[in-house]
């Protein structure tokens, strides 16, 4: 039969916990045997008694058991008094526990009952009232004393291990379709030391929620939790696609009018910041990442941790879209908003649809941008009070130039100057 089949279990929280359940039986067959001791040494002891070196003997070996067991039971029953939660496994296993202690105590005090009832009848052999000494209550007494002190031994030592762990893996709520990596148990701090806890291995093959067994282990208890991670595909969004070596160079515009009454005195554009931004590869665990970094001439540089979700492109750190697409703009861009330029209103490029009259065998497999790779195409400031955008552009040789009126304030617009991608 397997062992495990008599294993205790408790369920704390979403945690199932085993411990050996042969403690329990040995403890109330020791209870019974040790009844059946007890009982024979009292009535024997009525008539018989002990000579010197009988009684020495006994002395010997119940000294040391009384001083274990005296020493040992407050230790067993402290955490159960302290504890609130089912943190310590005599709370998770209070019941066969108390079943242990039940046994042991009863296993012991009919023993010893016995023996005391015994050692201090008086002596009646020598008139030949009755005959020599039980030999097999003498022969039982003491393994049934040892196995009495076990019982509580047993719950002891696991409750030495300290509080139950919370088992849990070193891995985010989302995987991705197709990985295969082996993932480490994490086991919090305060709990940690002494179990041991095998890696899992994940490998999901189809999108949806995915069920992972985790287990830990120590001597005499095993720890097992069932957790569920979500699986998804490994795809972006064309608006802001992620691949190694993929940036923009976008030229910030500054356009002012001047305005006297109903006539214009005039305007002037400058160049203000220039910004680029670049997508390097992160993790390749099982949730493939990528890092956007954006610098500024008059800003800090910044670092956003992303993946691709299903069509989309998620921040790591909240789970949230980090590009939000929009409607289509007049010239074929889409309005998308950026985490990367937050403060500006974007329109974002896309792959363009083959042209028209192309069918069958004669449609080209890939056509190219207006520019190398999709991406951020213009930004206007969402500050901007009253601003007029006039729909004057062009994109010529992979450069684009674009012109922002605003009539009575000035306009701040970010153009993309150009976007590349490194081999390979």
């Amino acid at each position: 039969m397997d062992p495990s089949v008599l294993d205790l279990i408790a369920v704390v929280g979403d945690q199932t916990w085993r411990t050996p359940g042969w403690p329990v039986g040995v403890a109330v067959v020791n209870a019974i045997v040790g009844v059946a001791v007890g009982l024979g040494l009292l009535v024997h002891g009525r008539y018989g008694g002990l000579g010197q070196r009988e009684l020495g003997l006994v002395t010997a070996i119940l000294t040391p058991l009384i001083a274990g067991l005296a020493c040992g039971l407050p230790f067993v029953l402290l955490p159960a008094a302290l504890m609130e939660t089912a943190e310590f496994a005599i709370e998770a296993f209070w019941v066969p526990f108390a079943i242990e202690l039940a046994g042991s105590g009863t296993a012991i005090i009919a023993v010893l009952g016995g023996l005391a009832a015994w050692v201090h009848a008086p002596k009646g052999a020598a008139n030949g009232l009755v005959p020599p000494g039980p030999v097999l209550p003498l022969l039982v007494g003491p393994i049934v004393l040892a196995l009495g002190v076990a019982g509580p031994a047993h719950i002891l030592a696991l409750n030495l291990h300290g509080p139950l762990p919370t088992l849990d893996l070193d891995v985010g709520p989302r995987l991705h379709l197709g990985t295969d990596t082996t993932v480490p148990v994490k086991l919090d701090e305060r709990t940690a030391h002494g179990w041991f806890a095998p890696p899992v291995r994940i490998a999901p093959t189809t999108p949806g929620t995915l069920g992972i067994e985790v287990r830990a282990e120590r001597v005499g208890l095993k720890g097992l939790r069932l957790l569920t991670r979500e699986v998804g595909e490994d795809q972006g969004s064309p608006l802001l696609p992620l691949a190694k070596g993929n940036s923009w160079d976008l030229e910030e515009t500054v356009h002012h009018e001047a305005q006297y009454l109903w006539f214009v005195d005039g305007d002037h554009t400058s160049v203000g910041s220039r910004v680029h931004i670049a997508v390097e590869p992160g993790a390749l665990g099982p949730l493939r990442t990528w890092t956007v970094i954006r610098t500024d001439d008059t800003e800090p540089a910044g670092r956003w941790t992303v993946y691709g979700w299903n069509g989309e492109v998620l921040d790591l750190a909240t789970d949230q879209p980090f590009v939000r697409a929009g409607e289509p703009t007049d010239d074929h861009l889409t309005e998308c908003g950026l985490e990367v330029l937050a403060g500006w209103q974007c329109a974002c490029g896309t792959p363009p649809a083959p042209p028209d009259g192309l069918l069958g065998d004669d449609k080209p497999t890939a056509w190219a941008s207006p520019w190398e790779i999709a991406g951020p195409a213009r930004c206007t400031r969402r500050d901007q009070p009253g601003a007029v955008r006039a729909g004057v552009g062009a994109f010529l040789a992979m450069i684009t130039v674009g012109l922002v009126v605003d009539m009575g304030d000035a306009s701040r617009t970010l153009i993309l100057t150009r976007s590349s991608k490194e081999p390979g």
